[in-house]
């Protein structure tokens, strides 16, 4: 027999809400996609509600695939925010320096403008075509488990989008025939 107690070797790191929540995401788009029957899909919400570790939760989902294209449009967006961050710091130190040194020569035309102003054009159009980017991606990764999808004698479609452990009530169930 086991000891019982968080510091027993072995039973794996404790999961948080979090983690459930998205355990239990992963389980609804399974079902969505008809990879798990309702029963399957209740009682691995149970379970994944139940939880106590990640290796619990990775058992609920091993059998099904995981959303890589997700995580992938994710991360491109955290690269893409850092890029357009530094992008703009640059601009705003570099027209910033020009600027004081017009300044501080007391020269007669603003001359920075032949820097600044292309350079102002070049990050505006690195911000709108990041924020066309992040806009087509999210809009993907709402689409993508949300499909509508039947087959000839099927009437199934995808469950809207709610809690991940909210209750299934009978009428909430697609229909299967």
């Amino acid at each position: 027999m086991q000891p019982a107690g968080p510091d027993v070797p072995g039973r794996g790191v404790r999961a948080s809400d979090v983690e459930r929540e998205r355990c239990a995401h992963t389980l609804r788009d399974a079902y969505a996609e008809g990879r798990l029957s309702l029963e399957e899909l209740e009682e691995r919400l149970t379970r994944a509600r139940d939880a106590r570790t990640r290796l619990e939760l990775r058992a609920l989902t091993r059998d099904v695939p995981r959303d890589h294209a997700r995580r992938a449009g994710q991360a491109l967006g955290r690269l893409d925010r850092a890029a357009l961050t530094v992008h703009a710091t640059v601009f705003t130190g570099i027209g910033g320096g020009l600027s004081g040194l017009w300044a501080l020569t007391g020269q007669g035309d603003y001359w920075p403008a032949w820097v600044i102003a292309p350079a102002a054009l070049l990050l505006g159009s690195h911000a709108g075509s990041s924020w066309a980017v992040r806009r087509a991606v999210r809009r993907r990764g709402q689409s993508g488990g949300s499909r509508s999808w039947s087959s000839p004698g099927s009437s199934r479609t995808a469950t809207p989008r709610r809690s991940a452990f909210s209750s299934l009530v009978p009428g909430d169930a697609p229909a299967t025939t």
